[in-house]
This record gives structure tokens, C-alpha cells and sequence, in this order.
């Protein structure tokens, strides 16, 4: 085992930051002794409602410890990782680093490039959707649906499914926390879902602030009006292709999250840029519908569906991350 410096570890956790969490929350924390670097779930970063089980929590967790093996790599180390029991609600994973020989992973560069994109994207070529078919083609966890059909029904259940749970009072309230919709908001550079982040204007921000009022929502959903402020509906038909993350059915969320991640890499690597649309996947019969229709066998789980594109350009390259020094403690 090798002992690396503590201002090393500091630098691996920043990065292992820029792995993608649910509704940006980060909810990693991570303890180092000097000889075994800790990673747990922090007990005021969890989706009670949205995610009450906390698989979305346990595969952000996932995600980072791979931002982590990644960025490991990149200083001549290797990571080997106990996880514990009970994921997302404590502890982990401990986590060792081993001098490696090996070069760096080929996906390292990549993880600056890779963002959620919420926006609309620029029509695709040939080539690029055969680019992004090759990538993707290496991983048999993410389908790719790319008939036009096909996105055009996803992006009419995505708009669907998501009123479904917008009209729940307590989600609704729950999302509206993470979300900032000012500069104003005291987070608004650190966490959650700020309205640069989700591609809106000023103005549509405060439409949206408005809107998601539980008293005006209820009236504006009444007029009919609602799902037209909020839907997704032209920005899913814009994309390239449609992909359908899925995993074995019985696999842990956190090995599911390191996965995801290293699936949103290999999108990144055809020069595109992808949103989850994870609303088709936690609602049961919508994720065996989908299942169904697109022949993901009853031994997998649809763990998530990207919407996945072309960047428009002039695209800019925004992240909102909590800073090191609330995420990372060194005790020895």
C-alpha cells in the first residue's frame, strides 16, 4: 500500500467531485487517516422523497468513487475498495492506494469535458451519430435508440411521467430545494440545479420560481398550462439518439454508479453531451414498459435514459461544485 500525501488525496477528491450526482447534491464525504481514504454519505444530502430507498444517493456515491479510481490513475496509483453494507447510509467504502504501473486511464481527459447538458442540441451529422454508435457499441449496458420514432414517444412519456410527479406536493417542494433560480441564492455557485444549469433564461427562471409555487401550480396546471412551461419535450426530440442505461438486476447501486459514470464517459468520447432523464427509470411500470419495448431482458435493471446530442455551439462549459474543504478531512 502506498502512503500518499494528504495535499494528493485533497487534489484526487476535488476531481472525483466532478462526477455527476442526482439533482447535483454531492452527498460524498471523504476521511482520510493517512493511511485509508473513507467515503460516506452526508446524512443532509439525501432525496427522501424522490429517492427514498437511496439508490440515486448510493449511485452518486458510485460515481465519485470512480471520479476518484480515475483521477488516481492520472498520479501513478491504483485504488483498492471494501465496500460496506448499507450504502448511502453511512460509510461506504474504504478505499487503499497501490502504486500502479499501468498507464493512465484513457478517459481522464474526459472527465473535464463531460457536463449535464439540460439545453437543446445542434442537429447531428452522419458521422457524428456513427461516432457516438462505435463509442457506445463498447458497452453493453447503454441501448441506444437513434429511429426517430422512437425519441419522438420517449420525449412525449418524459413530459408525461414528469407531471406525474410534478403534481406530487412533496416532490415538487423537494426538487424546488435544490434548485436556485437567482444568483441571489446563497448556493447558487456550489450545488443543486441553478438556472444557468438548467438552460434558462432570467426570465424563464422566474417563470419557472413562479410556477413551481404550490398554489400557483395548482392553477396554472388546472388552466392546462402547466405542462407547457415545464416540458422537455422539443429539447428530448433534438437529440442524436436516446440511451437506456441498464444493469444486472441484483447488482449494488454503487457499482451501478461507477458504471454510469464510466457510460456518460464514453458519450463524452463522441463528442456529445447527455441529460438524464431518470423519471422514466424510477417510476416501475414505465421502466418495464421501456424494458419491454426495447428488449432489455427481466435479468437487467433500467438504472437510467440519457437524452444524448450534439453541443450547439458556443455550448459553455458551467460546473457548480461544493469546494474541497467541505467535502474532505484529513485526521492524522
Amino acid at each position: 500500500m502506498t502512503r500518499p500525501a494528504t495535499a494528493l488525496i485533497s487534489t484526487l477528491v476535488e476531481s472525483a467531485g466532478l462526477a455527476p450526482t442526482v439533482h447535483n447534491i454531492q452527498p460524498a464525504l471523504w476521511a482520510w487517516d493517512g493511511d485509508t481514504l473513507a467515503l460516506s454519505a452526508d446524512p443532509d444530502r439525501t432525496l427522501p422523497v424522490g429517492d427514498p430507498e437511496g439508490r440515486d444517493v448510493a449511485m452518486s456515491l458510485g460515481a465519485g468513487l470512480e471520479g476518484l479510481s480515475l483521477a488516481a490513475s492520472a498520479a501513478g496509483l491504483s485504488i483498492d475498495t471494501d465496500l460496506a453494507s448499507g450504502p448511502a447510509k453511512g460509510e461506504i467504502a474504504r478505499i487503499r492506494f497501490l502504486a500502479s504501473s499501468s498507464r493512465e486511464d484513457h478517459r481522464v481527459p474526459l472527465v473535464q469535458r463531460r457536463l449535464t447538458w439540460r439545453g437543446g442540441f445542434a442537429p447531428a451529422c452522419a458521422s457524428q451519430t456513427r461516432t457516438l454508435t462505435d463509442m457506445v457499441a463498447e458497452r453493453p449496458d447503454l441501448r441506444l435508440l437513434t429511429d426517430e420514432r422512437a425519441i419522438e414517444d420517449v420525449a412525449e412519456l418524459n413530459d408525461s411521467m414528469s407531471m406525474d410527479v410534478f403534481r406530487q406536493a412533496d416532490y415538487r417542494a423537494e426538487l424546488v430545494h435544490w434548485m436556485r433560480f437567482t444568483r441571489n441564492h446563497p448556493n447558487w455557485l456550489t450545488d443543486g440545479l441553478n438556472a444557468r444549469s438548467m438552460d434558462l433564461s432570467g426570465l424563464e427562471a422566474r417563470l419557472a420560481a413562479i410556477v413551481m409555487k404550490p398554489g400557483v401550480f395548482h392553477l396554472v396546471d388546472r388552466l392546462g398550462l402547466a405542462g407547457l412551461a415545464l416540458s422537455e419535450r422539443d429539447k428530448t426530440r433534438s437529440s442524436t439518439a436516446i440511451g437506456l442505461f441498464h444493469r444486472p438486476a441484483d447488482e449494488d447501486p454503487v457499482t451501478s454508479g461507477r458504471a454510469f459514470y464510466r457510460a456518460w464517459l464514453n458519450i463524452t468520447a463522441a463528442g456529445c453531451d447527455a441529460c438524464p432523464m431518470a423519471v422514466l427509470a424510477d417510476d416501475v411500470d414505465t421502466r418495464q414498459h421501456l424494458s419491454r419495448v426495447y428488449g432489455i431482458s427481466d435479468d437487467r435493471r433500467l438504472i437510467n435514459v440519457f437524452r444524448i446530442g450534439v453541443p450547439k455551439p458556443g455550448r459553455a462549459s458551467w460546473r457548480y461544485r461544493r469546494p474541497v474543504s467541505e467535502v474532505f478531512s484529513a485526521s492524522h
